[in-house]
């Protein structure tokens, strides 16, 4: 009876699981050149989109930078979800979202100082948008560390460092 149980676990593993996985596999391999085609042809307008030298996105450079969590999906060949990337577009002043924070924080040990950066994802009110950056105030406080990003802070960000929508 064992055996019948083991044989039709492996039959179930190899007719459904397995074609599946891969199916979505090869499907979002797929889905994403057919996106990065349509986005190089100008046809969509979604997507990654390179952010500005901008000064104002460098004004606190010394106390924390923003992660390109976008930039960071592609990386990972993780799947853009269209959706919320036509959200952002949609963004205006009263709206949150929640960024991820690299903070610089000083780490003592004894007599030894070293900067250490942690990540943090924390929201932020977004007060106005200049194109094509939004600028907004700091809504919550990290809670993991002693640090001098408090909430209240202003600072300027780019769509690309949106990880959600509140």
């Amino acid at each position: 009876m064992e055996y019948m149980v083991y044989m039709l676990l492996a039959f179930m593993a190899i007719m459904v699981i397995i074609p599946i996985v891969f199916y979505r596999m090869v499907w979002g391999k797929k889905k994403q050149q057919y996106l990065t085609e349509l986005l190089d042809a100008g046809e969509i307008s979604f997507g990654y989109k390179e952010m500005p030298d901008d000064p104002r996105l460098q004004e606190h450079a010394a106390v924390f930078e923003l992660q390109d969590v976008l930039v960071d999906r592609l990386n990972k060949n993780m799947a853009i979800d269209e959706q919320f990337e036509m959200a952002k577009f949609a963004l205006q002043p009263g709206n949150t979202v929640k960024l991820v924070f690299d903070i610089f924080v000083v780490a003592e040990f004894g007599t030894w100082k070293e900067t250490v950066v942690a990540e943090e994802a924390l929201w932020v009110l977004i007060e106005r948008r200049e194109e094509p950056l939004f600028y907004g105030t700091l809504a919550s406080e990290p809670q993991e560390l002693e640090t001098s990003l408090k909430p209240g802070q202003k600072l300027w960000f780019h769509g690309n460092h949106i990880l959600e929508i509140g």
